[in-house]
Order: structure tokens, then sequence, then C-alpha cells
């Protein structure tokens, strides 16, 4: 089966739109101190599990594309749950103002240097280990 970096973005956007979801879900319960943590680890592992097979599967462009993609999904996600169910996600903001505008191209760019660390660590980590 053909895996590309579309079909792999469009898995974790459901894992980032489930983790944002459980996230927000369970911090508005008595369980949010561990519950959150726990969360965060969960997601943490999968989105590494996801980029582990990224790595791969793909090439070294398909991979920063990918990187590309989650992180304009993630902040994307953000944004439609913040601005539509959520407000506490982005608290503050007026949307499509120069200042929103700014903040979100802040935040796809911090994003993708989180994946494409990720997937450099993964990476470097096969290489070492010959895997």
């Amino acid at each position: 089966m053909m895996v590309g970096p579309l079909r792999l973005a469009g898995v974790g956007f459901v894992m980032q739109a489930i983790a944002l979801l459980s996230f927000i879900a369970i911090s508005q319960t008595p369980f949010a101190y561990p519950g959150k943590d726990i969360v965060w680890a969960a997601s943490l592992l999968a989105m590494a599990a996801l980029l582990d097979l990224a790595v791969l599967r793909l090439s070294l462009p398909e991979l920063i594309l990918l990187a590309l993609f989650l992180s304009i999904g993630f902040v994307g996600i953000l944004e439609l749950l913040g601005f539509n169910l959520f407000p506490g996600l982005v608290k503050g903001t007026e949307p499509f103002t120069s200042t929103h505008l700014r903040k979100t191209a802040s935040a796809v760019m911090y994003t993708f240097a989180l994946y494409v660390a990720g997937i450099g660590a993964l990476l470097a980590v096969r290489r070492l280990l010959k895997i």
C-alpha cells in the first residue's frame, strides 16, 4: 500500500484533533491534574509512532512536506476549535487581524520546527542504530 505525505498528514490531523479534544475534555474534570499529563504523553507517543512510520516510508523532501502539513493542520485545528467551540484556546485574539495572522504564522513556524526536529531525531537514531 502506498503511503504518502498527504495520507499520513490526514492520519496526523485526526490524531491531533482527538488529542486536543481529549485534553480539553479532561481538563474540565476532577481528574485534570494527572489526566492532562497522560493525554499529553499519549499524544506525543502516537505522533512519534506516526513520524517513525513516515521516516521508514518517505523520502526527505516528503518528510519536510509532511512536517509542513502537520504544522498547518495542528494550528488550523487549534484555531477552528478555539474560534468555534472553546474560546479559551484563542483568548484575546480577534480573527483575521494583523496580530492574529502574525501569531498564526509564528505558531505554524514553531510547530514546523518541532516536527522537523522530531523527524531529524528519528533519522539520527535510526542511522546510529543502523535500523
